[in-house]
């Protein structure tokens, strides 16, 4: 069994000369997308370049056969073989003129539609069971002049559709990890992953901070809830904050973040660090004193303060910060990630404190509840506006 969830092969013809052609995109695809990731190609057999790419946890395989398009399917035999990756594994990113510069298609099965990439390989494989997501590069030619347009450069005004083509299909291949194959096609071919996207809005946040565990012994539920904020906090432009880890939902958040091509720093210790506990692909990692000086700025500048579930530390991190608010140290809005409930018991001794008169009611405005990841955003930009000289003076 391959440790690899699927095997992507980006077609084209290698060498510099070709490397901006209409014939070359499905190597433009995977380039951009090993780029994004900031992975390594490496060379295998002398035929072919595969760099590995982790995506929610599964780790995948890219790969560009370094034969000409006429010879695909001989790199792509090989490179099955030696990863044991099965024949439903594999999409092969291709150009397609018959679709208009933009459009894109996957499909598993079926001929190799006039395409010679696509032919070899089904020759090689004696089996036509592989995906093809087929990128448009237009039909701007005239009868007999299809390979020299097909071996030509996009046109400059052509381009920002192009690299928008690009990103439609990396998402696309994204998707494609996730999901079964039906799924991943009918979703990709009827456009409902974009259209199912929400509407990233022109959020005032620009930053936040996120507690969270560094244990991996959990329950995958909240390993997914932290991926999950990881690829909104990207998708919004959002800067995240956190403790610097690489293990338990600090490390998911964090390759969350990078693989979604968002920006996230982090704040560790120099004993932790020293460990080998701290995460060494972050936008930047800063190496402190102490934890004091850690917590002071893991807050500094933010806009907001997100608790993903987590032990001790964790539960120290939230209730100083709460503190803090109440105190008028600390302002912003602060939400709890109530992920199944877990912090439930917490939330009933907060009820139990005010309830007591520990704390007055208005003091429930200092935290926001989200029982998804989905729901972070809006609670930090609708959270109550925090007047600590008002509260002070509040009737109990």
């Amino acid at each position: 069994m391959s440790k690899y969830k699927k095997l992507f092969v980006g077609l084209g013809n290698p060498g510099q000369k070709y490397a901006h052609t209409h014939h070359n995109i499905g190597r433009m695809v995977v380039d951009k997308w090993a780029e994004t990731a900031k992975v390594e190609w490496k060379a295998e057999h002398g035929i072919y370049w595969v760099a590995e790419i982790r995506h929610r946890g599964e780790l995948v395989l890219l790969c560009k056969p370094d034969t000409y398009m006429n010879n695909s399917g001989e790199a792509v035999k090989k490179i099955m073989a030696k990863h044991q990756i099965g024949v439903s594994d594999v999409i092969a990113v291709v150009d397609e003129y018959n679709f208009d510069i933009g459009k894109i298609h996957l499909k598993f099965g079926g001929s190799d539609g006039g395409h010679n990439g696509i032919a070899s390989i089904i020759a090689h494989l004696n089996d036509d069971g592989f995906g093809r997501l087929r990128c448009g590069i237009g039909k701007n030619f005239k009868p007999g002049e299809m390979i020299d347009y097909v071996l030509s450069e996009f046109k400059s005004e052509d381009q920002e559709m192009v690299d928008k083509m690009i990103d439609k299909a990396i998402l696309a291949l994204k998707h494609s990890i996730t999901f079964p194959n039906s799924r991943a096609c009918s979703d990709v071919n009827s456009e409902k992953i974009w259209k199912d996207d929400k509407i990233i809005k022109n959020r005032n946040v620009k930053k936040i901070t996120v507690y969270a565990a560094s244990s991996s012994k959990i329950e995958p539920y909240f390993f997914d809830a932290a991926k999950r904020l990881g690829k909104i906090l990207a998708d919004n432009h959002i800067t995240c904050v956190y403790g610097g880890g690489k293990l338990g939902l600090m490390g998911a958040l964090a390759d969350s973040i990078l693989e979604n091509e968002g920006k996230i720093i982090g704040i560790i210790p120099e004993f932790l660090n020293t460990i080998e506990l701290g995460h060494t692909g972050l936008t930047y990692l800063h190496v402190v004193d102490s934890m004091h000086t850690r917590k002071t700025k893991l807050v500094e500048e933010t806009d907001a303060v997100i608790a993903l579930p987590g032990g001790v530390g964790t539960l120290e991190e939230l209730l100083e910060i709460i503190t803090w608010k109440q105190l008028g140290f600390f302002i912003k809005p602060i939400v709890i990630l109530n992920i199944n409930g877990y912090y439930d018991p917490l939330l009933a001794m907060l009820d139990k404190i005010i309830a007591e008169r520990f704390l007055r009611p208005k003091h429930s405005d200092m935290w926001q509840v989200a029982k998804n990841p989905e729901e972070v955003l809006d609670l930090i930009e609708n959270a109550p506006k925090w007047d600590v000289e008002a509260i002070k003076f509040a009737q109990v």
